[in-house]
């Protein structure tokens, strides 16, 4: 039986987080500590395009909402609560890089159980913040993992786990709201612009809940690496 939406949430989620095992230095637990920023910064907001609702469709196949997002730039926001009370926050920026072997550069931030994890995909290197500064160093940078193309960064894969993750790929239109088309698959509800671009999946089972939001899609924006004073090369 293939999982109800909140399952494929879960997953994503934790494919992305994956990618925190990569380098030798463990997960950071300083929430308070300063991260490296992009051009563009502030809480993503989906998208209020309302263009092209006229030619939404009222069942519309969740597969077709993979075509045409390979070399994307994009903001991606994923929430959990579990129904024992535990949390998890990640927000991603992707941003489209086709001189990369992985196609883009990544800056993803992923706080649970009291521990934060940042990583960043720039180019070719890879950088991970340090639990705690070594030697005055904040950030370990290193070459990109072999298999970080497996880790789910890339939103072909998010968007496949996504459609995967359905009892049926058949989404029903229940109506418009917030500017976008809201519509009803197993287990929650999932919102598209008039693109037909995710902009943001809800979902609900057995007292754990989960959020998915999408924006800034083609945004222009970039993602701007740690300062080399605060960057130990691994060895």
């Amino acid at each position: 039986m293939k999982r109800t939406i909140v399952s494929l949430v879960a997953v994503t989620a934790l494919s992305l987080a994956g990618c925190s095992g990569s380098q030798d230095a463990p997960a950071s637990s300083d929430a308070s500590g300063q991260s490296a920023s992009s051009e563009s910064s502030g809480e993503p907001s989906v998208s209020d395009d309302e263009g092209g609702f006229d030619d939404l469709p009222d069942v519309l196949d969740a597969s077709t909402l993979v075509e045409g997002t390979e070399g994307t730039s994009y903001r991606m926001t994923i929430e959990m609560a579990s129904s024992e009370g535990e949390t998890m926050r990640m927000t991603t920026e992707v941003v489209a890089n086709p001189t990369s072997s992985v196609g883009q550069d990544t800056h993803l931030v992923m706080e649970m159980a009291g521990n934060k994890t940042e990583i960043m995909i720039i180019g070719e290197d890879y950088y991970q913040k340090a639990p705690s500064p070594i030697d005055g160093k904040t950030w370990i940078k290193g070459p990109i993992p072999p298999d970080t193309a497996d880790l789910g960064l890339g939103l072909d894969t998010v968007t496949e786990t996504f459609t995967e993750g359905l009892e049926s790929n058949s989404l029903t239109k229940v109506g418009e709201e917030g500017g976008l088309v809201k519509y009803q698959a197993e287990g929650g509800y999932v919102w598209i612009d008039g693109e037909r671009r995710l902009a943001r999946v809800e979902a609900k089972q057995d007292g754990n809940e989960a959020v998915m939001t999408f924006s800034d899609w083609d945004g222009d924006f970039t993602i701007t690496p740690p300062p080399a004073s605060e960057v130990m090369e691994q060895p």
